[in-house]
């Protein structure tokens, strides 16, 4: 395009990758919503509820590019059209990834479970041996860091019993040592 380092464009849109782009999808599927006939709830705004007649007859709720939605079965018309009027990936019934949690509905009891097995049952030990004895300190904290995380994902989302360890081993990432990252692999055993 003969462009040099001084040719400055303007964005008629927001532009995948840049910070105002999760904003502008966020406004657009709200919008959508509102169209679609669902109401935003007052206390959360990802939050939203079909209602007819004072009843409410589906909710949706929304995290960052992630939809939960389901009800009734003008909920599921709702859905249907919307599917058809934005640029979803993925449409799951029944059983779905949302947020790193599976959902799983039985589609005859209507019974929902919700678990993290993938992300539980395959965790990854951090060798111990080459990062020195127990108490040797760490020479950086990406290590915790990435592990504590993923830890704190899983008891904020379905495991409140390691909560305490999440939080203390967040605590300490940033001057942690071998004795650190050796309870978090027990940990992950553990889970």
């Amino acid at each position: 395009m003969n462009l040099d380092d001084t040719d400055l464009f303007r964005l008629e849109k927001a532009a995948y990758d840049l910070a105002e782009a999760p904003r502008q999808w966020f406004l657009r599927l709200t919008r959508e919503l509102k169209e679609a006939g669902l109401t935003p709830s007052k206390l959360d705004p990802c939050l939203h509820f079909l209602r007819k007649n004072g009843e409410i007859k589906g909710i949706c709720g929304i995290h960052v590019d992630d939809l939960l939605g389901g009800g009734t079965p003008e909920m599921d018309a709702v859905l249907d059209r919307l599917k058809k009027r934005l640029p979803f990936g993925d449409y799951r019934t029944y059983t779905l990834r949302y947020t790193g949690v599976e959902i799983r509905q039985n589609p005859v009891s209507m019974e929902i479970e919700v678990g993290q097995e993938d992300y539980i049952e395959n965790p990854s030990e951090v060798p111990l041996k080459p990062l020195g004895n127990m108490s040797t300190k760490l020479q950086s904290p990406t290590i915790m860091r990435a592990c504590a995380g993923q830890l704190a994902w899983v008891a904020t989302s379905t495991r409140p019993d390691v909560a305490f360890l999440a939080s203390y081993l967040q605590g300490v990432q940033d001057n942690a040592a071998v004795s650190h990252v050796a309870m978090l692999n027990k940990a992950e055993k553990c889970a």
